[in-house]
């Protein structure tokens, strides 16, 4: 018996590719990552983070972002988007073909400034520039 309280669906938004590798020592090759992200289109997930446009000497990890989003194969249905934290970053995604990109910002100046060198209130106005 089916609950009405319960959604009839949910949307999973894969971020291993960005968020899973980040972090890492050893950088992931272009070719396992691209081989991942359509491992993952291909078991039905419909939304990937699948890198990010950070600066290279911060996040060596998605240094190739450019090379893999160029070099997906796009499966129809899917949506591909990468985490940017300014307006180049947005500019690099939409120019490798990312169909959206997601900013990050942190509640607090201090979190905000070890992630991406700048105030909330500065992400805030990157943001404006983005949307």
């Amino acid at each position: 018996m089916s609950n009405p309280e319960l959604p009839t669906s949910v949307l999973v938004r894969d971020v291993v590719m960005r968020d899973g590798i980040q972090n890492l020592k050893q950088v992931l090759p272009t070719e396992l990552k691209i081989e991942i992200i359509e491992g993952l289109a291909d078991a039905g997930i419909r939304r990937i983070e699948a890198t990010s446009f950070m600066n290279p000497k911060a996040v060596p990890a998605t240094a190739d972002a450019d090379e893999v989003m160029r070099r997906i194969r796009r499966k129809p249905g899917v949506t591909y988007e990468c985490l940017v934290a300014n307006e180049r970053g947005a500019r690099r995604a939409v120019d490798a073909g990312s169909d959206g990109v997601q900013q990050v910002i942190s509640i607090t100046d201090v979190h905000n400034r070890a992630n991406v060198n700048r105030s909330v209130k500065q992400s805030l106005e990157e943001m404006a520039k983005i949307s």
